[in-house]
């Protein structure tokens, strides 16, 4: 009977994380872009750390700012991030820059 159990929770986080994918990430190819498939370098070691210290920068409300030329790695950066805390059940919303100003109605 606790198996059985085990097994249902188990099957309800899976739901609830392929959910808070499907809502969280806009653009699909983005859901393969993890630390596993992450050439380790000090962007990604930094990636990591700010996921393995979630609680407390989210207690803290401390932010990640990630700025550079294009083509650099900052969207797969933050895309190795966002589906690091989806895998852990907890929401996020990735979209790019330019969607968020349009949503917010501004015109560049």
């Amino acid at each position: 009977m606790a198996e059985k159990k085990r097994q249902d929770e188990l099957v309800e986080r899976q739901r609830k994380i392929r959910q808070l994918k499907a809502t969280g990430i806009q653009e699909k190819h983005i859901l393969e872009w993890n630390f596993g498939v992450a050439e380790d370098n000090k962007d990604i070691q930094m990636a990591k750390r700010y996921v393995e210290q979630w609680k407390k920068v989210k207690a803290e409300n401390l932010g990640l700012l990630l700025w550079g030329d294009v083509g650099t790695g900052k969207s797969f950066v933050a895309a190795c991030i966002a589906n690091a805390l989806l895998d852990q059940g907890i929401p996020v919303l990735m979209m790019n820059f330019s969607k968020i100003l349009n949503q917010m109605g501004v015109i560049l």
